[in-house]
């Protein structure tokens, strides 16, 4: 008899745990709901908008439609029509910020992309690499360039390989147009990579874009340079 009791009351206690999970539940369940209700969810994220040119943009942008494009979009007090952004739709992990040349009459014209520093010895050698890993992905994409490897100083001796890039007297650079053979797409005019030093242990790169509106940008830099003759 006490047996069948004692599973009488269990049978009753799983009953009324299961019924606390039913859609029907006690008046007290639904206002206790009433007063704590679910956090709202977050709205979708924009759309990320990118285009089909270098970084993800393209020729002929306002800065308006590049900002909505790169959020971190700020006009420079380097010149007019220039904007700078630490980062770009389609970014490259070798380069930390990027420049927008714009032309008031036609968009986008330019975008220079600056490399993050690469820490090199004497020789030159990791900026070396570093140029190379560049130059073989742009020519896979753009065809063959010509490059420029050479310096001004009479001793070419490999020690002095980043002091001469410092001073300006090594040159290690290369371009691509169609003037020299390049498949040049996204109505872009000619591509350049450039090496760099700050210091004599500090190299980077830099990466340039022109598009063929290029002259519109460079006529209005010299009449808003010239302006006041």
């Amino acid at each position: 008899m006490r047996f069948q009791q004692r599973k009488a009351v269990v049978c009753l206690i799983s009953i009324i745990a299961l019924s606390g999970c039913q859609p029907n539940a006690s008046p007290a369940s639904t206002s206790a709901q009433a007063e704590h209700p679910a956090a709202p969810q977050p709205s979708p994220a924009a759309a990320h908008v990118t285009y089909d040119g270098p970084f993800g943009l393209r020729m002929g942008l306002s800065p308006a439609e590049a900002k909505a494009a790169i959020p971190s979009l700020e006009e420079s007090d380097q010149g007019q029509g220039i904007y700078r952004a630490s980062s770009v739709p389609v970014p490259h992990p070798d380069f930390e910020s990027y420049s927008l040349l714009f032309s008031q009459k036609s968009g986008l014209c330019k975008i220079v992309a600056i490399g993050k520093d690469i820490q090199s010895g004497d020789t030159g050698y990791e900026v070396r690499s570093a140029f190379d890993a560049l130059d073989k992905a742009i020519t896979s994409k753009y065809g063959k360039g010509k490059k420029y490897d050479f310096t001004s100083e009479r001793y070419d001796s490999p020690e002095f390989w980043m002091m001469h890039l410092l001073k300006k007297n090594r040159t290690l650079a290369k371009l691509w147009s169609t003037e020299e053979g390049s498949n040049l797409t996204s109505n872009l005019d000619s591509i350049a990579l450039e090496a760099g030093a700050t210091d004599m242990s500090t190299g980077y790169l830099v990466m340039r874009y022109e598009f063929q509106n290029m002259p519109d940008c460079v006529a209005e830099g010299e009449a808003e340079k010239n302006k006041g003759l």
